[in-house]
């Protein structure tokens, strides 16, 4: 698996999944050699896992979660049908958004499209 930059939500996402695993650790009486193993995981690859340092790839995930006898979505919210979060600054978009339908976007532009979609979901929250 690559190291790019990680994005706020896989820093997130790492956080996540390290308090999962480490909970299932704690409530099944297991340890980290114990799941390396019965997974084949490398024993560094899975501190850094519990430590928030990485985000298992889907193998290992699956790897894990066969491991605690829980579905794959317990341990990583990437994988969580239920609810799907989508962490998007708004001002990122608009900062990237140059042109709609051919014709370029002013500043003026991106502050009154900014300002619909904050109304309109204000409005969806009430």
């Amino acid at each position: 698996m690559g190291r790019g930059n990680s994005t706020p939500q896989d820093e997130e996402n790492k956080k996540i999944i390290a308090a999962k695993i480490n909970q299932l650790l704690l409530a099944q009486n297991k340890k980290k050699i114990e799941l390396h193993r019965a997974t084949g995981i490398p024993v560094s690859t899975i501190t850094g896992y519990v430590q928030a340092k990485t985000l298992p790839n889907p193998e290992n995930l699956e790897k894990i979660s066969t491991f605690f006898e829980v579905k794959k979505s317990a341990i990583d919210p990437r994988f969580s049908k239920d609810e799907i979060k989508v962490n998007v600054n708004l001002d990122e978009i608009l900062a990237r958004s140059v042109a709609w339908q051919g014709k370029d976007l002013s500043e003026s532009d991106k502050a009154i499209i900014k300002a619909q979609i904050q109304a309109y979901l204000d409005h969806k929250a009430k």
